[in-house]
This record gives C-alpha cells, structure tokens and sequence, in this order.
C-alpha cells in the first residue's frame, strides 16, 4: 500500500496517432524559423516525431484505443515485473492496473504469477516466484490472505516467507491526502517504515541490534533524501525494556550520525492518539514490526480507508466490480518511479488525481456509484485529455519562440534603420567629404528600403501613442 503523490507538473508532451499533423507544424515551423534567422541547418531544438516506434501491450478491453508514441527519452527495451495478484479483489484491481498502463504507453511486461494460501490447488509454488522476483529485480504484490487456523504446525505465512527468502525488511508507506477527496485531516503528508523481518512476527519478540540499525539507518537516509526535517521512533520500552529497549537505543545512535534531522520518541499507545487527533506532527515514522502493521493501517484510514490505501484483500466484493483501484494504481506509480520510468508514473498519477478531484466518477466507497471499470476508463480519458492540452501547450511555445526570434530581428532592423538615417542626414546637411560613407549610403535600393523602414516605425509609434491617447 503506498500513497504517493509528488505534485509536480509534466515534462514533456506525450503524444499519439496525428503524426502527419506534426510533421506539417514542424517543417512550417523549420521553415519559418530558417527564412527568419537564415539557418538552413540549425533551428531550435524541435526533437523529430516521425521515428515512431509502437509497442506491444497485453491484450484487453481497450484494444482499440490509439497507440502512443513513445516520449523522447525512451528505455532501449520493456522492463520484465513480477506480477502476484493476491487473493479477494487482487485479481480485479491489478487487471485494472494493466489496463491503464496500457492506455499510457509504459513500457512493462508483467510475468504474472497467482500465489495463494487459501487456494492452494491454483497456487504457484514459492520458489517459483521468489525467483521470479530475484530475476526481475522488481514486482508488484497485491495482499495475500493469511487463514487464522495453520494446519501441519507451520508458522510462517507466505508473505513472511516472502519477506524473508528477499530480505524486505523495509516496508515504507507513504501517506498522503488526495486533492478533492474530503477527509477529517486535510495537507496530510508523512511516511510510516516499519522493519518487518523480525518482531513478534517470529512467533516470540526478537529483537535484534544489526537489523534495528539497519532500518534506523534506512529511515534517515530516506529523511535525508526526500528532504524530510524530523524522524519519529514508535515503542513500548517503558513496558519491554529488552526488545523495544535495545530498537530505541538503536534509534539514538543512529540519530546522533544526522545531526540536521530532528529525532523524537513516542510511546505507541500515545502514538495512536495522536494519529487520529494531531497527525500533521508527524514526517517520518520508525518503528517495529507488529506496530508498523497497526499504525500504518490507522494512518491509511486517516486519508481515505480501504479502498485508498488500507490493505485488504476485500473478499466480499468479489466479482460484483465496486473495487476502488486508487491505492493499487499509485503502488504502481511508486513502482514506475522505482524503475526511473518518473514520466509515465507522474502521468497516471496526474490523471488520477484529476479524475478524483473533479468528483464526477466516484466508487461506492468514495460516496459515489462507480464500478471498478468506470473509474480506470475515466482516468484513461483524462489521460488523454492531459495529451490534447501539452500537445497544444508544446505549439505554442514553439510559436512564441518563433514570435520571439521574429521580434528580436526587427528590432534589429529598425535599430540599423535609424543609425543609417542619422548616418544620411549627418553626411548629407553638413557636406562631409568621406567617399568611402558615401558610396556605402548612397545605394539607390539601400536607401530606399532604410527610409521604408524609419517610415514604418514613425507610423507604428504614432499609432501606438493615437491608441494609447484614445484609450485615456
């Protein structure tokens, strides 16, 4: 589960099938720009279109949308995600996934494996999908249902199993208000780390120094990098001295290795009251495992429950298409910007955001009526609604410099216009002898057009001043 949004504004305009229409603009505007600045060869910096390479996608319902044309900084091949839908509405809300990454142009292949432990018959063996997630480097997990009763004595769930086999021991939630989107708390924007290889999670409380300073360490690097000021340690020391004990002494002495982080302490109990009376205290939040599990729940109902962020497998909605895909779709963004694919993740999410904050298409449990498939194709239109205005806004500003660099040259001209005009009456009322000015100035065509031109200026600046004194 992972709610962030980074608020910024597109990079560069995506476009799709009008490549001839492109094509036209731009040699119009190759063209003017030469005849104006007189470079054949040179022009400003207008990036070819018509190399237009298409993609293949995974077949869906949107088969006939146009394809996308791929941005200009392209990835030499797709990136191969491990893909495990989990159990409820898993399936559902990654197949919505897919189809709005196929509506966007991402280039991503999901190898796609269905791991379960209430349906063990369909599931695909662990090892199979822990290599899978080795090869590939990156995956995209929904919730995996964990039964309460274990036959056979086995403790370990698969998801600890998976934690475990690839060493995930950071679990980093970032909680974030969606823009339109009415909550008790709005502008909230803090992260929950929790450490999630050890802790009660181990069948006893296991505590360990060397894993207690690595997330320490993960949780201010991760302040330091995302330009966070303050890191919040959650425990229970007061209660297991040992365990919680030797976590915040741990937290302590990493602290004292950044000393522009602010570090504060709080007890858990007091934690979860201050989560739901006073969150925006909060930046960035460490903590053991069992509780990261419970605060980071908390949190996700805090910006909009279940459907938003909380992680659920959902199985009452089975089939009935009223899933609300919002917390899978940014998981997915966070994953793009994992793989530095930023410009597509920033893209979805934009249209995301949009479609949320327009408050038109809304599921069930967003206050509206929405099915799961309603909702993605909205954000699909407004993904292309994005595309319409950038390609607009990326002609204008090519028109504006083409304005620009025609201005700058009259400007030009009219400045040698007046030094010629004084340069003329200087020579000509005081009778210098100067062959060399004379034979420069008194080209018949030359000086023709340079009186055209001052005449042109004095008209232009006695119209300005008319227009100027009629408007007073």
């Amino acid at each position: 589960m992972s709610l962030k949004n980074d608020c910024s504004f597109w990079i560069s305009p995506f476009f799709y099938d009008v490549t001839s229409e492109i094509d036209m603009a731009l040699s119009l505007t190759r063209s003017c720009l030469s005849r104006l600045c007189h470079l054949s060869t040179n022009v400003t910096n207008i990036s070819p279109v018509s190399n237009v390479v298409r993609r293949r996608f995974h077949r869906s319902c949107i088969r006939n949308a146009p394809s996308v044309i791929e941005p200009v900084s392209k990835p030499e091949g797709n990136q191969t995600v491990t893909l495990v839908p989990g159990d409820g509405v898993g399936p559902e809300l990654m197949a919505s996934v897919q189809e709005v990454f196929q509506a966007a142009g991402v280039p991503v292949d999901f190898e796609e494996y269905f791991l379960s432990e209430v349906q063990p018959g369909q599931s695909a063996s662990l090892e199979t999908v822990v290599e899978s997630f080795r090869r590939n480097g990156v995956g995209l997990k929904g919730i995996i249902t964990t039964p309460s009763n274990f036959k056979g004595g086995v403790l370990q769930t698969l998801n600890m199993k998976i934690r475990a086999e690839l060493d995930l021991f950071a679990n980093v939630v970032v909680i974030k208000s969606l823009p339109g989107f009415k909550t008790k708390h709005n502008n909230l924007d803090f992260v929950i780390i929790r450490e999630q290889t050890e802790g009660e999670y181990k069948s006893l409380k296991i505590i360990t120094r060397e894993k207690s300073k690595r997330i320490a360490k993960f949780a201010f690097d991760y302040a330091m990098r995302h330009h966070r000021e303050k890191v919040t340690a959650v425990h229970k020391a007061n209660i297991m001295k040992l365990g919680d004990g030797l976590f915040l002494k741990c937290c302590e002495e990493v602290a004292e290795m950044y000393p522009k982080i602010k570090f504060e302490t709080m007890i858990i109990d007091n934690c979860c009251m201050q989560l739901v009376s006073n969150p925006h205290q909060f930046d960035v939040m460490v903590m053991p495992n069992l509780y990261g599990n419970i605060v980071d729940n908390l949190a996700a109902g805090l910006v909009g429950g279940a459907g938003v962020g909380a992680r659920h497998s959902f199985a009452e909605a089975i089939g009935k298409n009223i899933a609300n895909p919002t917390a899978v779709l940014l998981s997915g963004c966070n994953m793009l910007k994992h793989i530095h694919l930023e410009y597509h993740s920033q893209l979805i999410e934009d249209a995301l955001i949009r479609v949320i904050k327009t408050g038109k298409v809304k599921t069930k449990d967003m206050g509206g009526y929405a099915s799961t498939i309603k909702y993605c194709l909205n954000i699909v239109k407004i993904h292309y609604f994005i595309f319409h205005n950038l390609f607009e806004f990326y002609l204008e500003r090519k028109l504006q410099q083409i304005l620009c660099l025609s201005f700058v040259f009259d400007m030009i001209v009219r400045a040698f216009s007046v030094i010629y005009y004084f340069i003329y009456m200087y020579v000509y009322l005081l009778n210098i002898d100067c062959e060399i000015i004379k034979k420069i100035i008194c080209t018949k065509k030359l000086s023709i057009y340079f009186f055209y031109l001052l005449l042109l200026l004095l008209l232009e600046d006695s119209g300005s001043v008319q227009s100027t004194y009629n408007k007073n």
